[in-house]
């Protein structure tokens, strides 16, 4: 067994998401993650994460984010294939012809879905497809997000 600890203000939301957002990672990476807030400290908060797997779970999220490549997917035969702009980087990965994809093909290659890839493992990034009529709300996104 593995585990982590980093320091947290649970009174700066950004750092509560990125905490969650290491547990998220490390759910689909490795084995078995559990996680906690400890304030037992006071002010000295800490997130732990401990997984099943040997390495410590925060290092190999953050590896895995340095190292991992964006792959832009598209499926079989879109007219976002012929939008592409070189200047966007590699020419998205076409699924194969049957193969599930997320969501509705959309209407711009902007919001094609991408997979951070590794050597060992992929994590697919399409949360804007989700069409399971949840609020848009956006964390990252300003007043005219």
């Amino acid at each position: 067994m593995a585990k982590s600890s980093i320091p947290v203000d649970l009174l700066n939301p950004g750092q509560v998401f990125a905490c969650l957002g290491i547990l998220e990672v490390a759910d689909m990476l490795l084995a078995d993650p559990t996680a906690s807030f400890d304030w037992t400290e006071g002010w000295r908060t800490r997130f732990h994460i401990a997984t099943a797997d040997d390495v410590e779970p925060v290092q190999r999220v953050l590896r895995f984010l340095e190292e991992a490549q964006v792959v832009t997917r598209a499926p079989a035969q879109s007219p976002n294939l012929q939008r592409w702009k070189a200047s966007w980087g590699p020419v998205p990965a076409v699924d194969r012809p049957g193969r599930p994809f997320p969501f509705p093909d959309p209407d711009s290659p902007a919001t094609l879905p991408v997979v951070l890839r590794d050597d060992d493992d992929e994590v697919a990034l399409d949360y804007w497809g989700d069409a399971t009529r949840r609020d848009n709300v956006k964390f990252w996104a300003g007043a005219a997000g």
